[in-house]
């Protein structure tokens, strides 16, 4: 959302990461306590850090944050074809404290189900765009009918150029581990 945004640039942004950060009168820290010095946001990703993830939040409004959330469709259903599909809670994107966006940041603040995590992540491989989720590709019926589930765009996370660039450093952290 913050490269999306505008907020960061991602091939020039850094900080001093100390091993934690203030927010309002909390100390959050990274897993594991230790700070690294100077990353990039590929640093953030590669080493979880969540110091890293709260100050680049910090470089977003919050009324950015929150359209984030929504567009990757935090704040409602996915509407798979299963029954009872389970609420997200994103309560916390109607606060005006820093604490709950920095929790946020690093995946605290807010809980998503599994397919709606899912929906919004596979919108990398989709430029992008959040497509609605199905079980099946095809039902054969017994008669000999078929029908044939149609790919549906139901909104846009973010920009195809956000996406190859997210995806990239993806490949990046993976690629070393």
């Amino acid at each position: 959302a913050a490269i999306d945004s505008k907020s960061i640039n991602p091939d020039t942004f850094s900080y001093y990461d100390s091993g934690s950060i203030e927010v309002e009168d909390y100390t959050i820290k990274n897993f594991d306590g230790r700070g690294r010095g100077t990353v990039t946001i590929q640093d953030i990703l590669t080493n979880s850090l969540n110091t890293g993830m709260v100050k680049i939040m910090q470089t977003m409004s919050k009324d950015t944050a929150r359209e984030a959330v929504k567009k990757f469709g935090f704040t409602s259903k996915t509407n798979i074809d299963l029954p009872n599909e389970g609420n997200n809670i994103t309560s916390n994107i109607s606060s005006n404290r820093d604490i709950e966006f920095a929790n946020i940041s690093f995946g605290q603040g807010i809980a998503v189900t599994p397919i709606s995590m899912v929906n919004a992540l596979s919108s990398l491989a989709n430029d992008g765009a959040r497509m609605k989720p199905h079980l099946v590709e095809k039902i054969n019926y017994t008669n000999g009918l078929s029908s044939t589930t149609e790919q549906e765009v139901i909104g846009q996370a973010f920009s195809k150029e956000t996406s190859d660039k997210v995806t990239q450093m993806l490949v990046n952290t993976f690629d070393e581990y």
